[in-house]
């Protein structure tokens, strides 16, 4: 037969170990993140002294006529 101690010491048992769990997993996903992120860093190291030879064209296929001129950011007058 369990009594109020008993289940109040049990009670605090997993809320202590629901957190340790936490602490443990934020731990590990931190080193996780940071390992990934040392990781990467040192695979993508850029030369300063070059120049830069990536160029980017980005074209909005969108046609603006009469109907959606509002939402037109610039306009051509054709």
């Amino acid at each position: 037969h369990l009594t109020n101690q008993h289940y109040s010491f049990l009670l605090n048992s997993l809320n202590m170990a629901n957190q340790n769990y936490k602490q443990v997993f934020s731990f590990f996903l931190l080193i996780s993140l940071l390992l990934s992120d040392n990781v990467s860093s040192v695979q993508k190291s850029l030369d300063l002294k070059k120049p830069c030879k990536n160029f980017v064209l980005y074209h909005h296929n969108i046609a603006y006529d009469t109907d959606n001129a509002a939402n037109a950011t610039s306009s051509t007058v054709v």
